[in-house]
């Protein structure tokens, strides 16, 4: 198998010297994550160890065997932002935008949320099977509890004393959901207690819902194992730059529609590890060549504040010769354009959009941020302003 390609397409901002300066300024803390790895779940860097977790897959997979015994229809997965994102975006990379009967309730959208229910409802009555996996590693998310009771009646209504046979619910496991779960008698998968939701799509929180699905959970654990670290400390470095330099967005630019998801789930793990204490890049998310015709006047002729990391695809599911040639063409002339306006970017190119890659790619940027996270001074694990937003939202329920 190839890993996939990091290339950084230098520019008069930045001199060499200082990326290697920056490179031994890293090194303490590449150590560090080493000498913490043994520790396994021990330590707040427990995410370098989750795909090397063979018990833990062994978990799931039992669970998923289980569940697949029902002949499920369809999937809806409860959650919300590191308990969904990157199941969604490692989902669609490989089944397509198209690919139905999954269902991912992450909002209390009214509309939206019924529409879902409308179509969990009309399986039911056909007296199909709907698996509901909800997701919550702290038991108490706000969003996630008010949609899991809606989708719970419904399966108490149509599957009655045998309701909880279609609930999985992945939590930790001293949550309210995790002792709700053994209330009812449900499957209950938990989250290691130091794995911070948008580090954890190689647990259970994702691993569960992709099986499922059919992707080949030992080939996502294969690819994040073999990440080249090497790589992924000249990213940060070269990040961290160009962020001292006044270059304080950096744009996912993913020439594939069906990554799209996979740049939010990176827009998440950057907005949430790095941006505190003043400090933190601006993760933006483009799709080629979609944006080129939205967003590209702006990103070549607009002030030079952005670092665009262009992520291709060299080897799509289906050739279509003309397409291809096309998206190609694109591709360079877009790279090519950078370089002419000075505008600073690196390129990862994925062999295909296979599991082993996808492992890959998400492993190097979570490794990414922590090693940014070290040299802005920043704790790349915690969000405690997140905090703020959700305790004026229960003050202002508790009077409603």
């Amino acid at each position: 198998m190839k890993e996939f390609k990091f290339e950084y397409q230098k520019t008069s901002l930045i001199k060499d010297s200082v990326i290697d300066d920056l490179l031994e300024k890293l090194n303490p803390e590449v150590q560090n994550i080493k000498n913490e790895f043994n520790k396994q779940y021990d330590s707040r860097y427990a995410f370098a160890y989750v795909p090397f977790d063979e018990e833990n897959l062994n978990t799931v997979k039992s669970v998923i065997n289980e569940k697949q015994k029902l002949q499920p229809t369809a999937l809806v997965v409860i959650g919300i932002g590191g308990s969904n994102l990157g199941t969604w975006a490692v989902h669609e990379a490989i089944n397509g935008k198209f690919s139905n009967k999954v269902y991912f309730a992450d909002t209390v959208d009214s509309d939206y949320i019924n529409d879902i229910a409308q179509l969990v409802e009309c399986e039911l009555k056909q007296n199909k099977n709907v698996i509901i996996n909800i997701v919550s590693k702290s038991g108490t998310t706000t969003e996630t509890i008010a949609i899991s009771e809606q989708f719970i009646a419904l399966l108490k209504k149509y599957k009655q004393n045998k309701f909880n046979d279609f609930i999985v619910i992945t939590t930790d496991i001293n949550s309210k959901l995790y002792d709700y779960a053994k209330e009812i008698n449900c499957s209950v998968l938990t989250v290691p207690t130091n794995l911070g939701g948008r580090y954890s799509v190689f647990s259970p929180v994702g691993l569960f819902p992709l099986g499922l699905l059919g992707i080949n959970l030992e080939e996502l654990l294969h690819g994040a194992r073999t990440c080249n670290l090497n790589d992924v400390a000249k990213s940060a470095a070269i990040l961290y730059q160009h962020y001292k330099n006044g270059i304080n967005i950096h744009d996912t630019f993913l020439f594939s529609v069906n990554l799209e998801v996979l740049g939010k789930w990176y827009r998440q793990l950057m907005a949430e590890s790095l941006g505190k204490g003043g400090v933190g890049m601006t993760p933006t998310v483009s799709i080629g060549s979609t944006d080129l015709h939205s967003m590209v006047q702006l990103y070549l002729g607009g002030p030079i504040d952005k670092f665009t990391t262009f992520v291709t695809v060299a080897k799509t599911n289906i050739e279509v010769c003309d397409f291809a040639k096309i998206m190609n063409a694109m591709i360079k002339g877009t790279q090519i354009a950078y370089q002419k306006n000075d505008r600073p970017f690196c390129t990862i190119t994925l062999e295909n959009k296979s599991e082993y890659n996808l492992g890959q790619f998400m492993q190097f940027k979570m490794y990414e941020v922590v090693y940014l996270a070290y040299l802005l001074g920043v704790n790349p694990f915690n969000q405690p302003n997140v905090e703020d937003y959700k305790s004026e939202t229960k003050k202002l329920l508790q009077h409603s």
